[in-house]
């Protein structure tokens, strides 16, 4: 049997393009994981020169409002060794989720003020096949 990704797997923005001030977090949207057992949080970063951009953590709740949110840990964490965006621009951090609600939180460090971040999460292994 073969499965294809557009039905078994979810895109969602996970933060919309945002203009660095310099060190501070940015929360990234809360996203609905209904029906997904992982997921994916990818950043693109443009027009920085200094500094570091990370993802700061990617915290979990049953809350759709985050109440309690706790970061998800290490060990549920994929390329999470890698969470300073260096040279290069793009980058993504794999997660498997335990709690319904999910929202990435980014830092700067020093960063370019005006470089700008966006972020995509993408939620895969579906429980079960979704209509499209």
């Amino acid at each position: 049997m073969h499965h294809d990704l557009i039905h078994h797997a979810k895109t969602f923005s996970g933060l919309t393009s945002v203009a660095s001030t310099g060190a501070e977090d940015i929360n990234g949207k809360i996203i609905d994981t209904k029906d997904f057992e992982s997921g994916m949080v990818s950043t693109d970063v443009t027009a920085w020169t200094v500094g570091d951009i990370n993802v700061k953590e990617i915290l979990e709740s049953d809350d759709s409002g985050m109440s309690g949110a706790v970061a998800i840990p290490a060990a549920r964490l994929i390329g999470a060794d890698q969470t300073a965006l260096g040279a290069v621009g793009i980058q993504d951090i794999g997660f498997v989720r335990t709690l319904r609600y999910v929202r990435p939180v980014f830092q700067t460090v020093g960063a370019s003020v005006g470089a700008t971040l966006q972020a995509t999460v993408v939620l895969g292994n579906a429980v079960e096949t979704i209509e499209v």
